[in-house]
């Protein structure tokens, strides 16, 4: 394919800034800071801000079906253009070379292959016949055998016969990185009865580490390297995504496989606590090890939730409750902040706050503060205790 050289101009202006409030109202909230929030209790609001209703839910009974085509050959020229850009970037990235240039290159040509990370499963064999990824796997894994970050890009199926390559991906990646909880998950639940084993996991292990700061770097600056030329701009980078920056943000995301958070859950609440004398234990140390020492939020609030559920008294599980709170306020704000501002602004607070980030929850503090949004919550501000 023709690629058309990087341009500048393909930023749109984010939203106008939000007027200020009269200074009576500040004053007013200033003194009582629970009114700020009584419309916005999280009991109020979905998890995440609902999107705007689609334009052909708006027009005439007759007129919806050219409408709904339309919308539909919108869509499917996005995806065809989005699996174009991502398996040009993947041969940008493989001709560059280097062990996580070649493990981003396999994720983005699987992409290009399937249309997303989320249905691999399903493009399988379409997958496993790609030459390519067979190659760059095996040039990353014998480039990067000492790189934590590069087997865990790696660690995913890209194939109907990838146990044997995952298993030993795995083994080499506890080896490289002791300590880390992450390998040990996958590894325990690629094996039967994975729930009842993961609470020991966390007596010999001490972090929950997807090495989320040094991938978002990475990933963004592959991207950085390799933006979209203006007619591929105009079609990837709209809205929320409106810069290279954010959509490789973005993409970063999509590249990080968990393991399954529901079998430590269920391992660690209601009669599952009581199937051995040291499952409590076990649970409380594995809950702090997630909710203490991890580097993404969706770890810290399992984590969070596992020592609610565990905990041995009334203080205990108040204390953690009390953490779920914090949490859920940060959130809950981060959130709004992310639907109302500008990609420009959240663009700046990324790159601002990177290079000393070393979790997503560091990130979120950063653009919280930099934006001058309290950390803890008004007194009045409540959350939902899990039942």
């Amino acid at each position: 394919m023709t690629h058309q050289p990087a341009s500048d101009h393909f930023r749109r202006p984010g939203p106008a800034p939000v007027r200020l409030r009269i200074a009576t109202l500040i004053v007013v909230l200033w003194l009582t800071p629970c009114l700020s929030v009584l419309a916005q209790h999280p009991r109020d609001l979905p998890a995440w801000p609902e999107p705007a209703e689609p334009p052909c839910a708006e027009v005439e009974p007759d007129a919806r079906p050219e409408c709904e085509s339309r919308e539909a050959m919108r869509l499917s020229e996005r995806a065809r253009i989005s699996r174009e850009y991502h398996g040009w970037v993947a041969d940008r990235l493989a001709e560059d070379g280097g062990a996580r240039n070649l493990a981003i290159a396999v994720q983005l040509r699987a992409m290009s292959l399937s249309g997303s990370l989320y249905e691999l499963d399903d493009a399988l064999p379409a997958l496993e016949g790609d030459a390519r990824i067979a190659s760059w796997i095996e040039r990353a894994m014998s480039e990067g055998r000492d790189d934590a970050l590069v087997h865990m890009l790696l660690n995913r199926r890209f194939s109907t016969a990838d146990a044997p390559r995952l298993a030993a991906l795995r083994t080499q990646w506890m080896r490289i990185a002791p300590g880390n909880l992450v390998p040990a998950m996958f590894e325990a639940q690629a094996r039967a009865n994975a729930a009842d084993a993961l609470p020991a996991l966390a007596r010999d292990t001490s972090r929950f580490d997807v090495y989320w700061a040094e991938q978002l770097r990475t990933v963004i600056d592959a991207f950085l390297r390799h933006p979209p030329g203006p007619a591929h701009a105009a079609v990837l980078l709209e809205e929320d995504t409106s810069t290279v920056r954010s959509y490789a943000a973005t993409m970063a995301i999509y590249m990080v496989e968990f393991p399954r958070f529901t079998d430590a859950i269920d391992a660690c609440r209601g009669d599952a606590l009581r199937r051995s004398p040291e499952r409590r234990g076990d649970c409380l140390q594995l809950g702090s090890l997630l909710a203490d020492r991890s580097d993404t939020l969706i770890a810290h609030a399992m984590g969070l939730a596992i020592l609610v559920r565990a905990a041995d008294d009334e203080a205990g599980r108040a204390a953690a409750e009390e953490r779920r709170r914090l949490t859920g306020w940060q959130m809950h704000k981060w959130q709004v902040l992310s639907a109302e501002t500008p990609a420009e602004t959240a663009d700046a607070v990324t790159a601002r706050a990177l290079p000393s980030a070393t979790s997503e929850l560091d990130l979120m503090r950063a653009a919280l503060t930099h934006h001058g949004i309290e950390l803890a919550p008004p007194p009045c501000w409540k959350h939902t205790p899990l039942q």
